[in-house]
């Protein structure tokens, strides 16, 4: 059954199916709905299935770091961003791996100074960032290893085992996806952001991706043990489930079990 309730804000729409439900908040008449296992854009009367549909809306998942989801059917998982909110004036205010943000996003990132940079962990996860980048007035870095020599689109670029901002530190993680996948690690915090290093699937653990993104999975694995010293309690992953808490834990046991 299908149930619409309508405020001065937004839809609900409530769809179930005996075996399976889904509920998901959009904006007036634009949301994405799950029905029997695919994926449908109600609008206007008219329905749409879809590869990709935004999951929640920036949520501070830890103090001071906002995060998005746009949730991929193909690969059964979320893409996630994360905005770092700064409360000094040494760290500008930071998005990392973006993917689509509507304008209820861009809003509450204008409310709380914008962005002046985006850090991408590696080519493949450019996404959203230069339409941010057109949007805010923002700088791009990735690393020098990733750069497209034809379509150059950042202005900034690092190697390993840089210190960015005085507090994020660049961690290549070898024989990865791409020659310049980057770990982002948050020494004082605690934290680590990665690219497509790991995964967070299963929910509460972490993995590779499938064998045939690697020219070596067996050297990919090996790669990750260049975190091994690294002192980090989170792990904010851009696929998959973010690990709040024990991330470390999570990693040793995916390298050790």
């Amino acid at each position: 059954w299908l149930r619409i309730v309508q405020d001065i804000e937004a839809v609900v729409f409530e769809v179930k199916v005996p075996w399976r439900q889904y509920i998901q908040h959009g904006h007036r008449d634009f949301l994405f709905v799950r029905v029997m296992g695919s994926l449908f854009n109600f609008r206007g009367g008219l329905c749409y299935q879809l590869e990709y549909f935004r999951v929640i809306q920036m949520d501070e998942i830890l103090k001071d770091i906002y995060t998005w989801s746009i949730y991929s059917e193909e690969n059964r998982m979320n893409f996630n961003g994360y905005f770092i909110y700064s409360r000094n004036s040494t760290l500008p205010n930071i998005v990392i791996d973006p993917p689509l943000l509507n304008n209820t996003d861009l809003e509450q990132i204008e409310s709380l100074g914008s962005v002046q940079h985006i850090l991408i962990t590696n080519r493949n996860h450019i996404r959203w960032s230069t339409k941010l980048k057109e949007k805010c007035n923002a700088k791009i870095s990735m690393n020098f290893s990733d750069e497209n020599k034809e379509n150059k689109i950042g202005d900034n670029y690092f190697n390993h085992d840089e210190l960015l901002f005085d507090c994020i530190k660049t961690i290549v993680v070898p024989d990865n996806k791409s020659p310049g996948e980057t770990a982002l690690f948050w020494e004082e915090r605690k934290i680590i952001f990665l690219g497509d290093a790991l995964i967070g699937k299963p929910s509460g653990a972490v993995s590779l991706l499938p064998p045939n993104k690697y020219i070596n999975i067996e050297k990919a694995k090996k790669g990750i043990h260049v975190l091994d010293k690294l002192n980090f309690e989170s792990i904010l992953l851009a696929d998959g489930d973010p690990i709040l808490s024990k991330g470390k834990e999570a990693i040793n046991k995916f390298l050790f079990n």
